[in-house]
């Protein structure tokens, strides 16, 4: 009995041990097997993260235009970070995503800045020449933005369909314009000796 309950627990450590927080970090996140379908195009998951990862700095750019008049001091911060730490297209699923992005954001700590450099008193719409940055908040703030947008594009995809019926028809419809004035050129144009219906030329 020994021997098998050691030979048990060897079993049940070694299908633990690829589900710890050590790993979990490196594991694709993917959808859930009852979402799946054989149907799905071979490149739906990596399509998803890049989907995300466009939403995620689509949101950033939001909200860089949200603060470019009204608090400068965090445009400009948000503007140094966003630079230093780029969503990339390729990588990881956690960098291609915007994770990595926003996980920085939501450990750094408060900072605080100084007003923006020439910009008159009457202009600054910040309360003080100094502000302090809460990184979370402003990573919550996207999340927010991001959430928002996702119901954009969503009701913006829907129109795909007829978009693309609506280009099949215009060219379509244009090519056959071209195919009619071509054809029709020809038959107005009389070949050089040709006689008419008098033997004359």
């Amino acid at each position: 009995m020994t021997p098998q309950r050691v030979g048990w627990k060897r079993t049940v450590r070694a299908r633990a041990t690829p589900t710890g927080p050590e790993n979990q970090r490196h594991r694709r996140r993917g959808r859930p097997a009852w979402t799946r379908n054989p149907d799905d195009s071979p490149m739906r998951d990596g399509n998803r993260d890049r989907l995300i990862g466009l939403l995620t700095e689509r949101a950033v750019k939001t909200l860089l235009v949200y603060t470019m008049e009204l608090t400068p001091q965090v445009h400009n911060w948000l503007l140094r970070f966003y630079r230093a730490n780029k969503i990339p297209k390729e990588g990881t699923w956690e960098e291609v995503s915007g994770e990595s992005f926003l996980r920085k954001l939501l450990n750094s700590q408060v900072e605080s800045v100084a007003g923006v450099p020439g910009r008159e008193a009457m202009y600054d719409c910040s309360l003080s020449s100094s502000l302090a940055v809460d990184p979370r908040q402003i990573a919550t703030r996207i999340m927010e933005i991001r959430a928002h947008l996702a119901k954009e594009f969503i009701q913006d995809l829907q129109d795909i369909t007829n978009e693309n019926n609506y280009l099949l028809s215009e060219t379509l419809r244009q090519s056959l314009q071209s195919s009619l004035e071509g054809s029709f050129s020809e038959d107005f144009l009389e070949p050089p000796g040709r006689e008419d219906e008098f033997g004359m030329e």
